[in-house]
């Protein structure tokens, strides 16, 4: 019989074989992607604080020569709202769309929002609307984290 492989055990696996994380600095209504436990605590992480001075381009620039094309990099990205599809609502600045659409395709992108922003219907989708290849949800409640593999893309680390 073939193992089936878990959404939890897939990105267990591919953020394993990064070498470096991008995370934000959560605001107040946003769940802290590094209190997550499927985000390993040895991977290096830069925080990017949610006023950041620096254009999206030229932050994707300063990344690209820092870390190069040929490593893998995840992204945890917040959101106002995430789709079991790997659509994204953000604040409606479109600050990350346009970092997403700069950075090396094969960066692992990871939504992180409280579960209660999570829709399993399909958002409205921009063309400029970057995805996300996963999603982790906090339930403030239960306490509890969850993953879903979203599909949107088909190139991972």
């Amino acid at each position: 019989m073939k193992k089936v492989k878990t959404a939890a055990h897939e990105l267990k696996e591919t953020i394993q074989r990064c070498v470096f994380g991008i995370s934000y600095i959560p605001l107040d209504d946003e769940v802290d992607p590094l209190a997550c436990p499927f985000i390993p605590k040895t991977l290096p992480l830069e925080k990017v604080p949610q006023d950041l001075n620096i254009s999206s381009s030229q932050y994707a620039q300063e990344l690209i020569r820092a870390h190069g094309h040929a490593i893998s990099v995840c992204i945890c990205i917040p959101g106002q709202a995430f789709d079991a599809y790997g659509t994204r609502h953000g604040r409606g600045g479109g600050w990350y769309d346009r970092f997403l659409s700069e950075v090396p395709p094969h960066w692992l992108r990871i939504g992180v929002t409280p579960i209660n922003r999570f829709h399993t219907e399909k958002l409205f989708h921009a063309p400029h609307d970057q995805p996300v290849d996963f999603v982790i949800t906090f339930d403030l409640l239960k306490k509890t984290w969850d993953i879903l593999k979203t599909h949107a893309r088909i190139s991972l680390p």
